[in-house]
C-alpha cells in the first residue's frame, strides 16, 4: 500500500506534500516552547512583585509597630488613652507577624535565604522587646533594618 503510494510520486512530490505538514508541527512546536517561556516569567515577576510588595509591608508594620510601642512607653496618659495605645500596638505585632510569616513563606525553607531572612526578624524583634522594656534606644534599630532590607534585595535579585 504505502509502496503504491511510492510510486506514484516522485520523491519531489512527496516533499512538498509533507513539508507544510512539519512546518505545522514545528511552528507548533515553538509556540509551545514561547507560551511555557512567557508563563515562566510571568510567574517570576509575579513571586518578584508579591516578595516586594510583602518587604515593603513588613518594613512599614515595623516601623508602625516601633512607633506605637515608644509612644505606649512615652505615653503620660492612662485609662483610655493608654488601653487605645496598648491596642494599637498589639495591632502591629500582629501585623509585624502576619507580614514576616508571608515572606518566609514565598522562600525554600532549608535555604540560605530563608536562614537569613528569620535571623534578622527575629533580631529585629528581640531589639523591639528591648526598646519596649527600655533596654535600648529606637536609633539603635537602624542597622538592623538595614540588614534586613539588604538580605531581601539580594534575595530578590537573584531570584531567578
Amino acid at each position: 500500500m504505502i509502496l503504491d503510494f511510492m510510486e506514484e510520486y516522485t520523491l519531489k512530490e512527496i516533499i512538498t506534500l509533507i513539508s507544510p505538514l512539519l512546518l505545522v508541527f514545528i511552528a507548533g512546536g515553538i509556540a509551545l516552547y514561547n507560551q511555557r517561556q512567557s508563563i515562566k516569567l510571568q510567574a517570576r515577576n509575579k513571586w518578584k512583585e508579591d516578595f516586594r510588595l510583602h518587604v515593603s509591608d513588613y518594613l512599614e508594620a515595623y516601623m508602625t509597630a516601633l512607633f506605637n510601642t515608644t509612644s505606649l512607653k512615652a505615653s503620660p496618659f492612662g485609662g483610655a488613652a493608654k488601653d487605645h495605645s496598648i491596642a494599637n500596638t498589639s495591632l502591629s505585632l500582629s501585623q509585624l507577624t502576619s507580614t514576616i510569616t508571608k515572606i518566609q513563606m514565598m522562600l525554600d525553607k532549608d535555604s540560605q535565604a530563608f536562614k537569613e531572612i528569620d535571623e534578622l526578624a527575629r533580631s529585629n524583634n528581640e531589639k523591639l522587646t528591648k526598646i519596649v522594656k527600655g533596654d535600648i534606644e529606637a536609633s539603635n534599630i537602624e542597622d538592623t533594618l538595614k540588614k534586613f532590607f539588604e538580605a531581601a534585595k539580594k534575595i530578590y535579585d537573584n531570584k531567578k
